[in-house]
């Protein structure tokens, strides 16, 4: 059984990485907090989720092959919610301290690129004084073949802002900060992953394309 991880790096997307996460007034209490390492492929070929990264990107940098990987990026990111437990049993107040997140907004932002804003609706529970992992649609599917209409072969150094909007159990509205994610973006250059010879791919997590995780047996 080989388990193997895929990571591209150029040099000038390291160099960013470190600008992920920046603060922004109130929004401390919810906040996209880290790029997890992939769990390895179940042998059934499914990708395991846990409630925290058990292991953290150490670049902080992503790559992606649009035509290879659909023209979609997904990749699990941590949230934290720092609100506590506000349950009070002796009032009968039940904890609406928990965030439920709506949606995530992503910008674009390339040298030389005027690139769309997009929107990917996904629905993610965070306890509250606790964490959650999320599969963020960093590139949904519509604005990645916009982007592969307006981008060459590459490598294209992109930075991906995504922020999560979405509201509280008492029903308050919230916005994150933006979380800042350097993406390596290419057209045709990164093939499928394969196997060694006499090997099978069992899974790949989260998906061919792009940075990820696989499994061979």
């Amino acid at each position: 059984m080989n388990r193997r991880t895929h990571v591209l790096l150029l040099a000038g997307v390291a160099l960013v990485s470190g600008a992920g996460g920046c603060g922004r007034d109130n929004r401390g209490s919810v906040a996209l907090t880290a790029l997890c390492f992939p769990l390895a492929p179940d042998t059934t070929g499914s990708c395991p989720m846990d409630a925290k990264c058990g292991q953290v990107l150490a670049n902080g940098a992503l790559f992606v092959d649009l035509q290879t990987s659909g023209f979609t990026l997904q990749y699990p990111i941590q949230l934290d919610n720092q609100r506590p437990d506000n349950t009070d049993l002796a009032s009968g107040r039940t904890n609406t301290n928990f965030a439920l997140v709506e949606r995530f907004d992503m910008k674009y932002l390339a040298t030389g690129f005027s690139l769309p804003a997009a929107t990917a609706s996904q629905t993610v529970t965070v306890p509250s004084n606790g964490s959650t992992v999320a599969m963020v649609e960093l590139i949904p599917f519509s604005v990645g073949q916009v982007l592969a209409a307006a981008l060459p072969a590459g490598p294209t150094d992109v930075i991906v802002k995504v922020s999560a909007h979405g509201r509280y159990g008492d029903d308050t509205q919230f916005d994150t900060a933006d979380y800042s994610v350097p993406v390596s973006v290419t057209q045709g250059l990164v093939g499928p992953f394969t196997c060694a010879a006499g090997k099978v791919l069992v899974g790949v997590c989260p998906q061919q394309g792009q940075t990820a995780v696989t499994l061979c047996q």
